[in-house]
């Protein structure tokens, strides 16, 4: 990555101009927001993984951009797998699909080729590429790009399908 923060952000989706938005604040009791962001699910990141994607959660949030101080944490804690990351955030290799009425979530990333997708569900740490079946790391640059791009992604930009439609993406995946 180079060293100015305004050409690291990209296309990355950008931070909601709205509080309501973001699929990542707390509803208050009055149906307002805060922009308290809410604790990321992800068990499989170590204490010191999970700070350093925390931090770079609130600090592209709140000030639109991937900071060069985040972008060089993000890097020393996941290496130059988290440059392969924000390539497939970049262009888009991803899509979050919600279920309507139960709000359940899985990620799907796009692969190398067009007929090559891996399905991530929100807080876990599985994936169907081989880097992953093969036990090699805790987690996949899938599984990270769809856990950090789950993070920005303002709650308008998800697919939502029906309930019915989301089983079948589960039950397709418990077949494979």
């Amino acid at each position: 990555m180079n060293n100015s923060t305004s050409s690291e952000q990209g296309n990355l989706p950008g931070p909601s101009t709205s509080t309501s938005s973001s699929h990542l604040l707390h509803g208050n009791e009055d149906g307002s927001t805060t922009d308290k962001p809410e604790e990321p699910s992800i068990s499989f990141l170590s204490a010191m993984q999970l700070q350093v994607f925390k931090n770079f959660v609130n600090n592209y949030l709140t000030k639109g951009e991937l900071l060069r101080e985040d972008a060089i944490a993000l890097q020393s804690m996941f290496g130059p797998t988290i440059i392969q990351v924000f390539e497939m955030i970049e262009e888009e290799q991803l899509v979050i699909h919600q279920s309507q009425t139960s709000k359940q979530i899985i990620i799907e990333v796009f692969g190398q080729t067009s007929s090559e997708s891996y399905w991530i569900p929100a807080g876990h740490s599985i994936c169907q590429c081989m880097h992953f079946v093969h036990g090699k790391s805790p987690f996949c640059k899938h599984v990270l790009a769809a856990h950090l791009y789950l993070a920005i992604t303002p709650k308008e930009q998800f697919k939502v399908i029906s309930d019915e439609q989301f089983m079948l993406l589960i039950r397709d995946l418990d077949d494979d």
